[in-house]
Formats: C-alpha cells, structure tokens, sequence
C-alpha cells in the first residue's frame, strides 16, 4: 500500500527529490505528449525493448543494424536521420516487431537518464494516460513512497505531465493520506476541470505547440485511457516488459 505520493514538477529538480535522507521506492517517468506513449505502442506492437538515450549522437551506432530501429525527434520534430520520430502512429507492429527500439527525444529520454545517474538501483517506470489503471495497481501492490518524475518542456514545468500525477492518484484503490505540495496543486487543478484531465491538457503550450505539426487526432491519442495492458520498466539500460 502506498504510504507516501509525491511529484516532482520539473526535471531540474529531481535531484532534491531522489537524494533525501528519506525517499521514494518506486519512480514513474512521465511525458505524455509524446514519449511515453511511443514507448507504450512500441512494446505493445511487438519491440524487444526500447533503449533510452539522452543524447541523438548516441542512437548514429545503431544506425544500418537489421536488430534495431533508430528513433528520434526534437522540438516535436524527427530527426533527418533516424528511422522514425517520436510519433505513437509510426510504431506499427510491421515495422517494430521483433527490434529493439533506440528512442531519443527532447524531454522524456533525458529525465530518464538523469535519474538512472542519479540513483542507478531505483524501479523506474513508465506512466501514461493508456496504462494508468494499470499503472496505479502495480504501485499499490508493490510500493510504500511514489515520485512522479515529469518530464516537462526543455527542463522546465509542463500541465500535461504534472496534472498526470492527479489522473494517477485518483485510480487509486486506497489513495495516500500523505502528499506532497506539488501533488495537492496537481489535484486541485484536476478538480477544477471537473477532472476533465484532456480538457486541461488540450489548452497546454506544449500541446498547442503540436498542434503546429501534427494532426490533431494524433496528439489526442496519447490522452486516451485503457490503450495498453502493459507497464514498461526500466533494467539495465533497457525499457522492457518483462525480464
């Protein structure tokens, strides 16, 4: 049962958060638009695994390898030389299944990897909208103190991601009588939408800025629930499904 529930609104502060004398057992990295649905439909449609890299200098190794797909955006926008961007609608299970996925991306692949240096031995896992019920029973069986790491934009505070910390709190089964300031916030706005989370979401920067690039029924897919079954972990510098 979870104890303790606690979000870290932006990636510059996710130091203070996992160094504490006391601290979390179980972090869930977030970035629901988009990277954490791409790793979502990428497992779901058959990869291996997907390798999260910070840097796009580190997926060109990979590059030209039957085993493996090149993944990579920036600014919302996929890099000139990798396979594919970070758009769930290009991880079909006719191009992914049965590959091990390199995914870099402008926010979510460096929260990831800033928190592995940070503490190498934590469960870390990935949250989105599409597994958020499943998600949340996994964490009330398993772990006592939860952080939310989200991803943000650019290293700096997003609605989508730190609103997702209220979404997940709120499938709880026996919700934590214990939150943190960051997490009380994020419940209020949720329920001052009536907790309507896509309707918040839909009036965010970073999702009016997508709509700048993309069709909108591809942006509004990272926001439906009940897509995927399945709750990605992160294990020696892979995301995978199971062991």
């Amino acid at each position: 049962m979870i104890q303790h529930f606690s979000l870290c609104p932006c990636p510059k502060l996710i130091a203070e958060y996992l160094l504490r004398e006391t601290t979390c057992d179980a972090v869930v990295v977030v970035d629901v638009l988009r990277a954490s649905t791409t790793i979502l439909e990428a497992l779901s449609n058959g990869a291996k695994a997907v390798i999260p890299v910070a840097d796009s200098d580190q997926l060109k190794p990979y590059l030209n390898n039957n085993g493996y797909i090149v993944a990579g955006e920036r600014g919302g926008i996929k890099l000139e030389f990798a396979d594919l961007g970070n758009d769930p609608a290009e991880y079909t299970p006719q191009r992914i299944k049965g590959k091990t996925v390199v995914l870099s991306t402008t926010n979510g692949t460096q929260n990831i990897e800033t928190i592995v240096k940070l503490r190498s031995n934590i469960p870390i896992f990935i949250g989105s909208v599409g597994n958020v019920v499943m998600l949340a029973s996994l964490l009330e069986e398993s772990y006592n103190n939860v952080l939310i790491a989200a991803s943000g934009w650019n290293n700096t505070f997003s609605v989508e991601d730190s609103l997702y910390a209220a979404l997940l709190y709120n499938q709880f089964v026996s919700p934590p009588s214990l939150t943190d300031d960051a997490t009380i916030l994020a419940r209020m706005a949720l329920e001052n939408t009536k907790n309507n989370y896509a309707y918040a979401v839909k009036k965010s920067e970073h999702y009016q800025r997508l709509l700048k690039l993309i069709p909108k029924e591809r942006i509004d897919y990272c926001l439906k629930p009940y897509l995927y079954s399945i709750v990605p972990f992160y294990y020696k510098g892979q995301i995978m499904v199971g062991r």
